[in-house]
């Protein structure tokens, strides 16, 4: 079928799963999130805890997927005036374990390393590599780690506003995780 979503794959018996889902576009769920600096520098690593939640509010067929809650430890450090790496592991807690046949693992873990180039006073570029735990729990093929590339921007609006934007590219097969994918966003500070 053209301009529908499509999922082929068998679950762990065996069975074919028909996965169905309504086609159209949508809102994702607000997510709120706190962040803790636990050590503060200018010249070593500076470490924060993060707490997210993610509200049940998500709209056309990203409704219903649940609430979600999350902690992660993040790590900075500037390599020069203009670039800083961070690195972080997280786990997240889903509320919601199956939509559309597919079950999605309760738990998950997940570990990332980024590097940011402030190439002016507003703007930033960013390059990342990420890693999280098995996903999809009844489909047999669905790969245990996914890997992923994300590239973008970040632009300073005002005082209080950010937009970003960019790509993922998942980094296996296309066959079990999303090959390719566009991000887009707006933050306020408070």
């Amino acid at each position: 079928p053209q301009g529908q979503f499509v999922m082929e794959g068998r679950d762990v018996l065996g069975r074919e799963l028909d996965v169905a889902d309504d086609p159209g576009t949508g809102l994702g769920n607000v997510e709120l999130s706190g962040l803790w600096a636990a050590r503060r520098s200018e010249r070593g690593p500076a470490v924060s805890l993060v707490a997210r939640v993610g509200l049940p509010t998500a709209t056309g067929p990203f409704g219903g997927t649940g609430a979600h809650v999350g902690a992660q430890a993040v790590a900075a450090q500037p390599l020069g005036r203009s670039i800083d790496v961070y690195l972080g592991v997280g786990g997240t807690y889903f509320a919601r374990e199956d939509q559309a046949q597919l079950v999605y693992a309760q738990w998950g873990a997940h570990g990332f390393a980024t590097f940011e180039w402030r190439c002016a006073r507003t703007v930033s570029l960013l390059l990342e590599t990420s890693a999280a735990s098995r996903l999809i729990e009844n489909i047999t093929s669905y790969p245990g780690l996914q890997m992923y590339l994300r590239m973008g921007a970040k632009v300073d609006v005002g005082q209080h506003w950010r937009v970003e934007g960019g790509f993922v590219e998942g980094l296996q097969s296309i066959q079990s995780t999303t090959d390719f994918g566009i991000q887009a966003g707006v933050g306020r500070r408070f």
